[in-house]
Formats: structure tokens, C-alpha cells, sequence
């Protein structure tokens, strides 16, 4: 978890090994999230997190904002000058 200056927390791509899913530990780790943040005084929490745990965030309070694009490089060159 981090905060920014305006005392707002992050938290960032909470998940489990598929082995771990359905069982409830993405939700317990979330609410131990928001609990820290709460004692630590945040005023908000922004969660950057996959489409897949949306159930879990929204029953947790969470309302969706906007979205993350994700990029990637499929071939890094040995000289990118």
C-alpha cells in the first residue's frame, strides 16, 4: 500500500495463484488493506486491480473509475539509441 500526498492510499494488483482463488483470501487481504489505510488516516483508496477480482472490490465498496492501459515490448533490441 502507499499514499500520496493528499493522504489517499494505493493499493496495487492484490491477487492469489489460481490454487488460492474462491477461497476468500483476496477479500481478507483487501479488507486488511482498508483497515491499514483507515489507521493510517487515508481519506480515500484507490485500487489498480484486474477485471477479474471486480466482484470482490464492489462488494467491498469500491466503485469503478476508469481504466489502466497496459503496455508491453515484444522484442527489446540490444541498442535502442
Amino acid at each position: 500500500m502507499n499514499s500520496d500526498s493528499n493522504d489517499n492510499a494505493e493499493l496495487h494488483m492484490i491477487g492469489t495463484v489460481p490454487e488460492g482463488r474462491g477461497k476468500g483470501i483476496g477479500k481478507s487481504m483487501t479488507e486488511y488493506l482498508l483497515l491499514e489505510a483507515k489507521a493510517n488516516n487515508a481519506k480515500s483508496c484507490v485500487l489498480h486491480a484486474s477485471a477479474m477480482g471486480a466482484r470482490i472490490y464492489t462488494k467491498l465498496g469500491f466503485q469503478a473509475y476508469g481504466e489502466l492501459e497496459t503496455y508491453r515490448i515484444l522484442r527489446m533490441e540490444s541498442d535502442q539509441s
